[in-house]
């Protein structure tokens, strides 16, 4: 997940990136239809390092996160047949907390 600011004049600037594990993902991924599930992910800036607010805090993403079931176009299952196969997860951004200040350019 890629924490942008907001400019009034120009283009976003990237604050940092949040990675979720991909041991994390896979069992969300194979969780049942409609698990949801809420956690917190510390934002990284270039190497890796952690972005640190304006109040001297590490910046902190929330994601919130719902296991569907994957698309299936045109190939609707009948209605005895068991639904398994491919899922996808929605990820929401729920709050961003202690953000690095920004300058008038809107560069953090």
């Amino acid at each position: 997940v890629i924490v942008l600011d907001f400019d009034l004049a120009s283009a976003p600037d990237e604050v940092g990136r949040v990675s979720v594990p991909a041991e994390l993902m896979a069992r969300i991924a194979r969780a049942e239809i409609g698990w949801e599930g809420e956690g917190k992910f510390e934002v990284c800036g270039e190497g890796g390092k952690p972005v640190v607010g304006k109040d001297r805090q590490r910046c902190v993403v929330s994601l919130k996160m719902f296991t569907q079931e994957g698309l299936r176009p045109l190939d609707p299952p009948a209605p005895s047949e068991q639904v398994a196969g491919a899922r996808r997860v929605q990820v929401t951004v729920v709050s961003v907390k202690h953000l690095p200040k920004m300058d008038m350019f809107g560069t953090c």
